[in-house]
């Protein structure tokens, strides 16, 4: 299974992804989520299950299953949207609050075996070399931290341009 987290408006969307095969999960701001408040209960009290009620509860298991991570975001200071941030934080509980060295770096244990791909799109007609640099330093480091199988960062400069993104 894909997991396709896009901050379009649903007609942007449908325009831009006329076809979506049938083992693509599709996360959009139509959906209900409120934001992380930082409490860890995820990870003390209810292991790998966030304690806000909605939509985005069972994020662990989600990405417990997936192959493949899309993102498509507006680039926004060199980072996600707030919305497609919102459901990267969200995620929090696919990691154990345990902590590693990996690489000679501080990383997370993974709660799961699985492993998946990202590539993120990032779009945006006034996006900087700088912001570029890092979005692009941004996903390296979210893949790591997710023990992901590697990744991909593309920028677009219209939003037509996304409509080439094999899924």
């Amino acid at each position: 299974m894909k997991l396709l987290i896009h901050d379009l408006t649903e007609k942007e969307f449908r325009k831009i992804f006329q076809t979506v095969p049938r083992d693509v999960m599709i996360l959009s701001p139509s959906q209900n989520i409120h934001p992380c408040i930082g409490c860890f209960n995820c990870w003390v009290r209810t292991p790998s299950y966030c304690i806000i009620k909605d939509d985005y509860q069972l994020m662990s298991d989600v990405f417990s299953k997936i192959s493949e991570l899309i993102i498509v975001s507006k680039c926004c200071y060199g980072s996600y949207s707030p919305y497609v941030k919102n459901v990267i934080d969200r995620s929090l509980p696919y990691l154990l609050p345990f902590l590693e060295v990996r690489n000679g770096e501080m990383r997370h244990h993974p709660r799961y075996d699985n492993r998946f791909f990202v590539s993120a799109h990032f779009y945006g007609d006034m996006i900087t070399p700088e912001e570029e640099r890092i979005a692009a330093s941004f996903v390296a480091e979210n893949s790591k931290n997710f023990l992901c199988l590697g990744h991909e960062v593309y920028f677009h400069r219209e939003k037509s341009a996304l409509k080439g993104i094999a899924l």
